[in-house]
């Protein structure tokens, strides 16, 4: 007897079943994911051949056994990984775990792994079935966006975020074993002119440089961070005394003292450092950083490249500090500034042959305020640039207005390291050159040697723009603090103004009197003009004459007067000369 029996629908399921397999499979091969079960009693291990790759091994070379998958895991995630196991089957709850494997090359790869407990109708745990996937990409991601959040993108050193974290560390160790902890804090002097006249990519390049080279200056244990533009703060902890902190700020300024040679220029900057203790400065991140902060700001007034340590008076002085700024912007704001100007004359016939624009500051409230008790936080803050445009403005259309057929005034305004960095200061000369109608040949920029010799390169091309327009360049305060005047051949300088340190002891001084000598007959061979400044007394004007300088400005001859008082001047000068 023969039986026939059709089994078309069980093969056509067989054949699904196996089509869904080699797709389950793939799809899991495609996602790198491995599955696996281990026998609870047995100590059976089953897995797939995804697994095997997982774990660094191959199809031709799989694992052994559950005791090698366990030498595979990465030292630091064992325990953690039987830990949950037995969790599970204990409690029956589910394995949900990451971990790091090491392949046998020495590479770490991170596994996702996901297994729940198969139990008897008793609740004895029989077997352990997982699900376990490659997730090292996500896990470099993550960590990449975990590190861009708490360092800095430029140089790679930690920011803000991380560093209060690291400074409350170090507060919590010291706390604990009785010692101290310094936060330095530190500032690039002049950095944004060099960022604004040669490019930020230059820029850049360099403050990756003065990380690296702050990094040489401190130990293992230490942190540095940037926490915006050109700042720097360190965190130095487990102090034994305060005098360990100098040591450290003063290999810092040593290492930026030299030049940084990047794309073919030498570039030169200093550092301001304040320096907070902990616990007499602060007893948390917030305090000790802004009191260093207040700390840097001191050094900066006190002459730069230079460290300060945190007092409560410079508490007081940050508070007066920030007064004033605000001060200052309500002064914009509702016009208090005024323009005055000092006469120059020729001495040998004491007549006007220009004028100095110096600004003065009228609050509604209170007495007139002199330029020398707000110009440093103006700035500091930048005011000076929109002050410093108020004046050239002013300055110009005044001295257009004081013109007269057969006698051309020349007015000169001080332009600061601020305003001659910026890139639009050219265009914005010539716009109230043009607007103004004065001729642009009685027109003199003062800066200062520091202008010229600390942004040698970009003051440079400015200058040459300056010259350009027609406009001239005097050199105030000439010959105070660099010996190095090889610049005056290379740069179009129309007038040396001698600093009034030099013409104060002028009769009684041989030494300023061979200084004001050899000023006089270097600027007549360079064709350069000289104006001394100070003069205060018959007996300097006489001997500034002898030695061949003929023009001066100075309280003997005129203070500083306000427009309308110049008017009146120039009406008197002019009879007078005459005369």
């Amino acid at each position: 007897m023969v039986t026939i029996v059709d089994i078309s629908r069980r093969k056509q399921a067989e054949q699904a079943l196996r089509e869904s397999e080699a797709q389950l499979r793939l799809a899991m091969e495609a996602a790198q994911m491995g599955m696996w079960y281990w026998e609870c009693e047995t100590d059976r291990f089953h897995y797939s051949d995804g697994l095997s790759v997982l774990f660094g091994r191959g199809p031709d070379a799989p694992l052994v056994d559950y005791r090698e998958l366990q030498e595979r895991l990465h030292y630091e995630d064992r325990e953690l990984f039987n830990a949950s196991v037995r969790h599970a089957i204990r409690d029956g709850s589910d394995v949900q775990l990451d971990f790091r494997v090491v392949w046998p090359d020495g590479a770490v790869h991170w596994v996702a792994n996901r297994a729940q407990v198969h139990r008897e109708p008793g609740g004895r745990a029989v077997r352990l079935v997982g699900v376990a996937m490659d997730i090292t990409d996500r896990k470099i991601a993550e960590q990449r966006i975990a590190h861009m959040a708490h360092h800095d993108a430029l140089t790679g050193l930690p920011n803000r975020v991380l560093l209060r974290d690291r400074i409350q560390q170090a507060i919590a160790q010291a706390h604990r074993n009785g010692s101290q902890l310094a936060v330095p804090f530190i500032d690039l002097d002049r950095f944004k002119t060099i960022n604004d006249s040669l490019g930020h990519q230059l820029g850049d390049r360099l403050l990756q440089s003065v990380a690296s080279r702050i990094l040489v200056c401190v130990r293992e244990g230490d942190t540095v961070s940037r926490v915006g533009g050109d700042e720097f703060v360190i965190v130095i902890p487990e102090l034994e005394a305060a005098p360990d902190a100098p040591v450290v700020a003063g290999k810092i300024l040593e290492v930026l003292a030299a030049s940084f040679h990047l794309h073919g220029n030498d570039l030169h900057v200093a550092a301001s450092i304040g320096i907070s203790l902990y616990p007499s400065d602060g007893a948390d991140a917030e305090t000790l950083m802004r009191n260093a902060d207040t700390a840097m700001y001191h050094a900066k007034d006190s002459g730069r490249a230079n460290f300060q340590f945190f007092t409560q008076h410079m508490n007081v002085a940050a508070q007066q500090r920030l007064s004033l700024e605000n001060a200052l912007r309500r002064a914009l704001e509702s016009g208090e500034f005024e323009v005055h100007y000092q006469p120059i004359f020729d001495l040998r016939d004491r007549s006007i042959t220009g004028f100095e624009a110096l600004v003065r500051w009228n609050p509604p409230d209170g007495p007139q305020i002199q330029p020398g008790d707000f110009i440093s936080a103006a700035e500091e803050s930048g005011l000076i640039v929109p002050i410093g445009e108020f004046v050239l403005r002013e300055a110009l259309r005044e001295a257009n207005g004081w013109q007269s057929p057969g006698r051309a005034l020349r007015i000169a305004v001080n332009v600061s390291a601020n305003q001659l960095s910026r890139s639009n200061f050219v265009d914005r000369l010539r716009r109230a050159v043009h607007e103004t109608g004065i001729d642009p040949r009685l027109i003199e920029l003062e800066v200062t040697e520091g202008v010229i010799i600390e942004g040698a390169g970009e003051a440079r091309e400015a200058i040459d723009e300056i010259a350009a327009l027609g406009v001239g360049i005097a050199i105030d305060d000439f010959g105070t603090g660099y010996s190095g005047l090889a610049y005056l051949k290379r740069l179009p300088i129309d007038t040396v103004k001698i600093d009034q340190s030099f013409v104060r002891d002028l009769t009684i001084d041989p030494e300023d009197a061979a200084i004001v000598t050899a000023i006089v007959a270097m600027a007549a061979s360079l064709g350069v003009e000289v104006i001394a400044e100070g003069v205060e007394t018959e007996e300097q004007a006489a001997a500034l004459l002898r030695l061949g300088c003929h023009h001066a400005q100075g309280y003997l001859l005129a203070r500083p007067m306000s427009a309308s008082a110049v008017t009146h001047l120039l009406r008197s000068n002019l009879a007078v000369v005459r005369g």
